[in-house]
């Protein structure tokens, strides 16, 4: 169980710390579709903008975590033939891409009336194009993307779901309608600054209820469960731990006991403390190497079945199953160290008198 419990946590460590193709800093998320009023959402832009703390204000139609809005559609790869593409398409504009640092190459600037759209380096990948030969990709209506230029792959949603090409479709601030304002704010004290933008947000939609959240917070909710499923694990291997520890202690105490006849001979003899002790700790190391053998094959198949859960990128098991061994080693030796310190130095005669 403590292999499984320190795999799963260093599964869940590998994904919240993957890479996203994006970064971010701190960016507060407002829920624009409520409010119904796409003047109120651009008076609170502008008004946000004047905060001396604000470093950036962006209008879309999704984002990352939530994301976007998904086309599939059927596009033309090199050799004409039309292949399904699933887009997340997020409509924007140009702040998107400084709020979450995205780097656009081979900007080819087109001087599009509604805008212009970059497309995931993945996009091509999957058609088997050349991008510097592509300036447009064509679906089968005949319909035409111009291809403004392409960036680097984003990950969206939940990284343990099946990501796809994405499209970032940059247009001018007043034509986005959009679903999320994000306000990044510089550093400082988070807490006044959210509440300082949240009495600005309510006055401009007038007091209609609404819940703004750090774009961190909402990327932890997105593996709320599998936070609430280690935290369960945890909990039930430090029940097991704790019992397994009193147990141990009462197997120690009681088998100290039943040697200290037989370890009073030997000190008779000659034996020291030192060397009954390390006697008492040999047993004690092989009855855990026995024990690991049955805790190879059990550690095997609950780390399977994580697996099977996770859909993720497996690691190598053995070095947690290492650690978690010498943690078990170091509690039970411990413990019978502790346990056996003061039998070792009794006098033999007090256990061979009667002989």
């Amino acid at each position: 169980m403590l292999t499984c419990t320190l795999y799963l946590s260093a599964q869940i460590y590998r994904i919240l710390r993957e890479p996203l193709g994006y970064t971010y800093g701190h960016v507060l998320d407002y829920p624009a579709m409520t409010v119904g009023s796409s003047e109120k959402i651009r008076l609170f832009r502008d008004e946000a903008r004047k905060k001396p703390f604000v470093r950036n204000v962006c209008l879309t139609a999704g984002t990352p975590v939530n994301r976007g809005n998904n086309n599939t559609t059927q596009l033309y790869d090199s050799n004409g033939i039309p292949q399904n593409v699933s887009f997340q398409v997020f409509r924007t504009d140009s702040a998107f891409l400084d709020i979450f640092h995205i780097q656009v190459f081979d900007d080819r600037k087109l001087p599009r009336k509604w805008g212009n759209m970059y497309f995931s380096e993945s996009t091509f990948d999957s058609l088997q194009l050349d991008y510097a030969r592509t300036a447009e990709l064509r679906n089968e209506y005949g319909r035409q993307y111009a291809v403004g230029g392409r960036y680097a792959d984003i990950k969206f949603g939940s990284i343990l779901l099946p990501q796809s090409p994405t499209m970032i479709s940059v247009e001018h601030p007043d034509k986005v309608r959009p679903w999320n304002v994000l306000v990044e704010t510089i550093e400082g004290d988070q807490a006044a600054y959210k509440r300082e933008l949240d009495a600005l947000f309510s006055e401009v939609v007038e007091g209609i209820p609404f819940e703004s959240k750090w774009y961190a917070d909402e990327m932890t909710e997105v593996y709320k469960d599998l936070l609430h499923m280690r935290t369960t694990i945890v909990a039930f291997t430090c029940a097991a731990l704790l019992i397994s520890l009193l147990g141990l202690t009462a197997m120690s105490i009681y088998f100290i006991s039943q040697r200290k006849r037989d370890m009073a001979i030997r000190k008779v003899f000659g034996s020291s403390a030192g060397m009954e002790r390390a006697r008492l700790l040999r047993f004690s190391l092989l009855s855990l190497l026995a024990g690991m053998l049955l805790a190879v094959p059990l550690a095997w198949f609950g780390v399977q079945q994580i697996d099977g859960i996770l859909h993720y990128s497996p690691m190598a098991m053995w070095g947690v199953f290492g650690v978690a061994f010498l943690l078990v080693a170091l509690i039970s030796l411990g413990s019978v160290c502790l346990i056996s310190w003061g039998a070792v130095r009794e006098n033999p005669v007090n256990h061979i008198k009667t002989e």
